[in-house]
């Protein structure tokens, strides 16, 4: 497991992927890493949840929404706690991990892997797929911060183009300014009024 988790982080620290990209690379990792039967991303909006990169058996769900309801669950002590949670005697599965992906301060989605191929999911389990989500969410921050440097270099080009151009008529101002002085005297303009 260590070996996919540390290539999985090489693999992101040498390339640029797109989000969906990264997110699916995310749920195939974490398939491997614990040897689940099924693994997802679910991107968190609102009090709902998309899935956004399903992986194994959970494939078939690729692209649906289910509302987050008001009763306990895990995914709502994963967002609540902010920290990996999991059970061995799940409804509908034999196993579920739970892990919150935070980036800036915020959960905005949830790790999931479901029925471990060992029979249950240990803490080193777990450890390891917090290790995988907190380096995901490191990687979508790092995005978002180059997408807001590239946003700020077009501005300042922006900027720069605008300044540029005001210059330009300045300059075009200030040499008319002088082409009038320098041809009009001040006699002609007064016995011009």
């Amino acid at each position: 497991p260590a070996p996919d988790l540390t290539q999985f982080v090489r693999d992101l620290a040498s390339s640029t992927l797109t989000v969906r990209e990264l997110l699916d690379r995310l749920a195939d990792t974490a398939l491997d890493l614990v040897h689940a039967e099924g693994s997802c991303v679910l991107e968190f909006k609102g009090e709902t949840f998309v899935f956004v990169a399903p992986s194994g058996s959970a494939r078939a769900f690729d692209g649906r929404e289910f509302r987050l309801n008001d009763d306990p669950s895990l995914f709502r002590e994963a967002l609540t706690s902010r920290h990996p949670v999991w059970t061995n005697v799940a409804l509908n599965t034999r196993q579920i991990a739970v892990v919150p992906i935070i980036v800036e301060d915020a959960v905005s989605g949830l790790l999931v892997c479901v029925n471990s191929a060992f029979g249950a999911f240990c803490p080193v389990d777990i450890d390891l797929l917090g290790h995988l989500g907190d380096h995901g969410a490191l990687v979508l921050r790092s995005q978002r911060l180059v997408q807001r440097a590239e946003l700020a270099a077009i501005d300042a080009r922006h900027r720069a183009e605008d300044a540029a151009m005001a210059a330009h008529r300045n300059a075009v101002l200030a040499r008319t300014a002088r082409v009038l002085a320098d041809s009009v005297t001040r006699e002609r303009v007064y016995d011009g009024l």
